[in-house]
């Protein structure tokens, strides 16, 4: 049983652009263009028989210290909130928060902040 992942291989090309954008920088067209591409290569690989994806077996599960800081645990679950059809330009959001410390979406004006 073959249990090598084929999205290993777009790994170190797509950090690369996506550590760009959490740079700040906007792609050029062409690294757009790539960047799409491999995007869509990444999201028809079916996952091998047997293979999971964990921080010591899965460069996708790895914490990498600036995806972190968007508040995601990996580059795999960056990837998934990650939108990139029928978006012009292409942006890296952070992770909504849940911590009551940051939910300032979630108070209500009043007495009940208390």
């Amino acid at each position: 049983m073959d249990t090598t992942c084929g999205a290993e291989a777009l790994f170190d090309e797509i950090e690369k652009y996506l550590q760009k954008l959490s740079d700040g920088v906007r792609l050029s067209k062409s690294e757009d263009k790539k960047l799409r591409s491999i995007l869509d290569q990444y999201w028809g690989i079916e996952c091998p028989e047997g293979k999971t994806c964990l921080p010591n077996t899965c460069l996708f599960a790895k914490p990498i210290t600036w995806v972190e800081y968007h508040g995601y645990t990996s580059l795999g679950e960056l990837l998934c909130y990650f939108e990139y059809e029928d978006i012009e330009v292409l942006k890296l959001k952070n992770r909504g928060s849940i911590d009551t410390l940051d939910a300032h979406w979630a108070r209500r004006g009043g007495h009940f902040n208390a």
